[in-house]
């Protein structure tokens, strides 16, 4: 299970653990946030979460495990999880309401939106618009950098989270681009 599947999974627990018959008490969130944790944390293919809520204001924080198993590496504020399904869906709502407001249209090709023209991104002989984007039909690479993908054909492997901290640890915005 990838860190984005641990992110979501401790939401829904800690959002599920939530009663709905009224605003529970702050002090009620941070053992719902550590049951949530211990539940992860029980299943095989789990060795690390991080959950974060935000209620009235007050930010609660929780980060548990051991990013890689054996080497007394916990999680902490400075990690990165990728968010990618849970941004999609922002991503979407976004660009709908762009649209409806007249600031962009579906049919915008991507460069219109990028510092530089890019002439690469295309997709059948025309360029990747928005359209394509928010449909996953541009064609583009599930992930960058491209051996990632090869990495996450396994994502249950052991060796999957050192081997993602290493495809990621001089990756930045200039080979991004």
């Amino acid at each position: 299970m990838n860190n984005l599947s641990v992110a979501i999974a401790g939401m829904m627990l800690v959002l599920a653990a939530c009663k709905t018959t009224g605003p529970a008490p702050a002090r009620d969130i941070p053992t719902a946030m550590s049951q949530a944790a211990t539940t992860l944390l029980q299943s095989r293919l789990l060795h690390a979460t991080s959950i974060a809520v935000v209620y009235r204001g007050e930010e609660f924080i929780l980060h548990r495990g051991e990013l890689e198993t054996g080497k007394s590496n916990p999680p902490d504020d400075s990690t990165l999880y990728e968010i990618g399904s849970v941004s999609k869906t922002f991503v979407g709502l976004l660009l709908a309401n762009a649209v409806l407001e007249g600031k962009a249209t579906l049919d915008d090709p991507i460069q219109k939106y990028l510092p530089s023209a890019y002439p690469n991104l295309q997709s059948d002989g025309g360029p990747i618009r928005l359209r394509h984007l928010v449909t996953h039909t541009s064609g583009m690479p599930g992930m960058l950098p491209l051996q990632v993908n090869e990495v996450l054909r396994d994502f249950t492997a052991h060796a999957t989270p050192a081997k993602l901290n290493a495809a990621y640890a001089d990756y930045g915005q200039p080979r991004f681009w």
